[in-house]
């Protein structure tokens, strides 16, 4: 089980609806995975009649150590950060304070925002050095949802600014940091959480970190959690869905080396099976 909940966190999402005509911009994919079959697709077929409906996911509020944060009323300036790109708008300037101060709560998570995501990022600018405007940075990914996730922590100072097959990197609060990505256990209807596991750069120690359903994530804390971090997030997703936000919960636990190596040797045999491979895994 997990050590700790990381948060209850609150979306909110608007649909747009847009004629054709309005709308004159190429499209962009969203999942690269699906790259080559729009090729293979002859007809379509729709019951809209002239009208697309976008759906916006919008990061709102968080529940972060036993507090609420969102609940302002005027917009924070996010000025100082040098990767905005003026598209994220929030209403709570507490939450950057407490990061900023060293909040250890805070800042983990956002750091699992900035790290469990499967987003590529783009850089549609150059700067001096021939590098990539921080601010002109775009987020290519598969779902609102974690758009809107990966945008928000790059707003509030932990931004995701690359990744490799074996590394991810961030830059905190203007701090370029890489960890090592171990692995990635995509979101599925089954596990109804997404989960990355990575060595943390100064401390070496193997984290898993998770994002995923409030029922999934809440049931699998470790029995020693206090109850008042259980009542309290509980009581914050009532909240939170009381407001007509979609919620969802984080969570993380450290790995010994032990527990690592026998999960992937055991991962490994799974993902190469010839006989039920999917249930195996």
């Amino acid at each position: 089980g997990f050590r700790e909940i990381g948060v209850g966190s609150g979306f909110g999402r608007h649909s747009r609806q847009k004629l054709f005509s309005d709308r004159r911009s190429a499209g962009k994919t969203k999942n690269f995975s699906r790259n080559s079959h729009p090729g293979q697709v002859s007809y379509i077929f729709s019951d809209k009649t002239g009208t697309l409906t976008q759906n916006i996911m919008e990061f709102k509020k968080a529940y972060i150590g036993g507090r609420i944060y969102g609940n302002g009323t005027r917009p924070v300036d996010f000025s100082w950060n040098r990767h905005d790109n003026g598209e994220f708008t929030f209403t709570d300037q507490s939450l950057i304070d407490d990061f900023q101060k060293g909040n250890e709560h805070v800042d983990r998570f956002l750091k699992i925002l900035a790290l469990n995501h499967t987003v590529m990022p783009e850089y549609t600018e150059v700067d001096i050095n021939g590098e990539g405007a921080p601010a002109s940075m775009l987020y290519q990914a598969q779902s609102p949802d974690e758009g809107a996730l990966v945008s928000a922590a790059r707003a509030f100072g932990f931004v995701f600014t690359n990744r490799t097959t074996e590394t991810i990197q961030v830059s905190r609060l203007d701090e370029a940091i890489t960890y090592e990505l171990l692995h990635i256990a995509d979101f599925d209807n089954d596990r109804k959480r997404m989960s990355v596991v990575v060595r943390e750069p100064q401390t070496k120690n193997i984290i898993v970190y998770t994002k995923g359903a409030d029922s999934t994530v809440l049931s699998n804390l470790i029995k020693s959690t206090p109850e008042n971090i259980r009542k309290g997030t509980n009581e914050a997703l009532t909240r939170f869905a009381e407001d007509g936000l979609r919620t969802l919960c984080l969570g993380y636990k450290e790995l010994t080396e032990a527990e690592w190596n026998a999960w992937e040797k055991k991962y490994q045999k799974a993902a190469t099976s010839m006989d039920e491979r999917d249930e195996k895994i």
